[in-house]
């Protein structure tokens, strides 16, 4: 494994392997849904279609509306760092950079966790298996990890935005929160009472 190169590792076939894949999307929309469907059928059909690679349901990290820029928000990610850390597989399969996380230091701390730990990582899309990776391999895998979290805090920034010009257009007129403020005389429909004299 660790002078395996991405190419290498999934052509070897006499050494068997416990895997573990974990299939990401950050929002639970019914788009994401059929894109987080279509990843999990990449990655479960590529250790399917491997003989020597071995997955228990227990080593399947489901992620559905949960971002990747930080790894304390995400419960799957934690129990999948758990389970490394009692040795319950040798490689994880991830369908992309972006789907292991979205934060620089965080992807290359889980990876060099990994490592210490004997367990390396196919990154189908990009093609890394991080284990064994030369200087152009961390390189680019740098620049795939600063994208992603670029994209994401991109996003982040413009629902905030959004948020904020929601906020002061709420504020400065028109309903707040939908409705219209009326007295409260108003909303039940009751005349004021005369006062006496």
């Amino acid at each position: 494994m660790r002078m395996a190169s991405y190419d290498d590792i999934l052509q070897l076939t006499n050494i068997v392997f416990d895997v573990a894949a974990l299939i990401r999307e950050s929002t639970d929309l019914d788009e994401q849904k059929k894109a987080f469907a279509v990843q999990k059928d990449m990655v479960l059909e590529l250790i399917d279609k491997k003989a020597n690679f071995r997955l228990s349901s227990s080593n399947i990290f489901e992620e559905l509306g949960r971002s990747g820029l930080r790894a304390s928000d995400r419960p799957a990610f934690q129990l999948m760092c758990k389970r490394a850390s009692q040795h319950a597989f040798d490689i994880l399969v991830v369908d992309a950079v972006s789907r292991l996380a979205r934060n620089v230091r965080e992807l290359f701390d889980v990876i060099f966790d990994f490592q210490a730990l004997g367990i390396g990582i196919i990154i189908l899309k990009e093609k890394y298996w991080t284990y064994n990776m030369t200087h152009t391999d961390i390189l680019r895998l740098a620049i795939d990890a600063g994208l992603a979290q670029a994209e994401s805090m991109n996003i982040g920034n413009r629902v905030e935005n959004h948020m904020s010009e929601l906020a002061k257009k709420q504020l400065l007129g028109g309903n707040l929160f939908g409705y219209r403020l009326k007295k409260a005389v108003d909303d039940m429909g009751n005349p004021m009472p005369e006062k006496d004299s």
